[in-house]
């Protein structure tokens, strides 16, 4: 099967139809000739601006005054007053004047009564009266926290509690003390071993690990060593000793 050209050529045409230039030729003669029609039947205005104003001056007797004197005296009386001139001069009115003050002066009052001044019968007033501010009570002290014990996983279950450490904290900054503890199915603490050795000094170790040792856990059915870590998390200091 032949597949179609997509591509088609576009003939040329090398002789102009004569029809086209003909309308052209008559579209450009009727639109003048509809302009001459126009042009005749409606003639251009001619452009008259504002008219000036125009003056005229006509002496009293003058013979040119008869025919106008009907049409003035029907129009607007200031524009026309009939044997009236403005006269040379002008009486100017009496401008000698002389003020009050200059007429009639009063006397000046030279001394100038007395004025007493009575102090007032009550007290004066010395501002607002004083408002007592509340003292602010300082609240107590918080007793101080003990030092904790806390076991971890198994051990956790088999801790006695209330458990109370008679080893005082040492110092806010001391970190936790933690041991890795053994203990027997009988709850005999049997093995201690302690992590980051020396760095809450040998005393307090030793002083942790003798009271660790005497706390008997709760026995288990487990018949083998149960190991967990035990965590001492130190309390509040004591408050410092006043010298007295």
């Amino acid at each position: 099967m032949k597949t179609p050209d997509l591509v088609f050529d576009w003939p040329h045409r090398h002789r102009i139809h004569l029809l086209l230039p003909a309308a052209i030729l008559a579209a450009g003669a009727a639109h003048l000739a509809v302009f001459f029609v126009f042009s005749v039947a409606y003639p251009r205005p001619e452009s008259e601006g504002p008219k000036p104003a125009r003056l005229f001056f006509v002496p009293p007797g003058d013979p040119a005054m008869a025919p106008l004197a009907g049409f003035l005296a029907s129009s607007d009386p200031a524009l026309f007053a009939p044997g009236r001139g403005l006269p040379r001069t002008e009486a100017i009115s009496n401008a000698d004047h002389i003020p009050q003050f200059e007429s009639s002066r009063p006397e000046l009052i030279t001394a100038l009564p007395s004025i007493r001044r009575e102090k007032p019968a009550g007290p004066m007033f010395a501002g607002p009266p004083e408002i007592p501010r509340p003292q602010r009570q300082q609240p107590p002290p918080a007793p101080p926290l003990p030092t904790r014990i806390i076991a971890e996983t198994p051990l956790a279950t088999r801790l006695p509690q209330p458990l109370e450490c008679p080893i005082p904290a040492p110092t806010r900054q001391t970190p936790d003390l933690v041991f890795l503890a053994g203990v027997e199915p009988d709850g005999t603490v049997r093995y201690l071993f302690a992590e980051s050795a020396g760095a809450t000094g040998e005393s307090l170790e030793s002083a942790a690990a003798e009271f660790l040792r005497g706390v008997r856990f709760t026995p288990s059915a487990f018949q083998q060593t149960e190991w967990g870590f035990v965590r001492f998390r130190w309390g509040t200091p004591p408050p410092p000793a006043i010298p007295e």
